[in-house]
C-alpha cells in the first residue's frame, strides 16, 4: 500500500511528503502536496498497489488549503473575470 506523510526536511527546516510503499525501503520525497498526490498515482499505475484513503484525504485537504491561501492572496475582481471571459 502507497502512504504519504509530511515529515521534515534533513536538508532545511521545511516540511516535505515522503511517499512510500509500505514493505518496501524505497521513499520519495516532494516539495509539495499536489506533486505528491501526483506521485502516488504514478506509482498506483506503475505497481499496482493501492493508495491509502487516509492519505489521499489528507493531500487533497492540504491542496485545497493551499489554492485557497493562494486566493486570498491574490484577490481577483469579479468585473475583470467577467470582462475577461467575454472579451474570449
Amino acid at each position: 500500500m502507497i502512504i504519504v506523510n509530511q515529515v521534515k526536511s534533513n536538508r532545511s527546516e521545511f516540511m516535505v511528503w515522503q511517499v512510500a510503499i509500505t514493505g518496501e525501503p524505497f521513499a520519495q520525497y516532494c516539495k509539495s502536496p499536489l506533486k505528491a498526490l501526483r506521485f502516488a498515482f504514478m506509482l498506483k499505475k506503475s505497481k499496482g498497489v493501492k493508495i491509502s484513503m487516509e492519505s489521499i484525504a489528507i493531500l487533497q485537504l492540504e491542496i485545497s488549503r493551499q489554492r485557497e491561501s493562494a486566493q486570498g492572496q491574490n484577490p481577483v475582481d469579479a468585473e475583470s473575470v467577467l470582462s475577461s471571459e467575454a472579451a474570449a
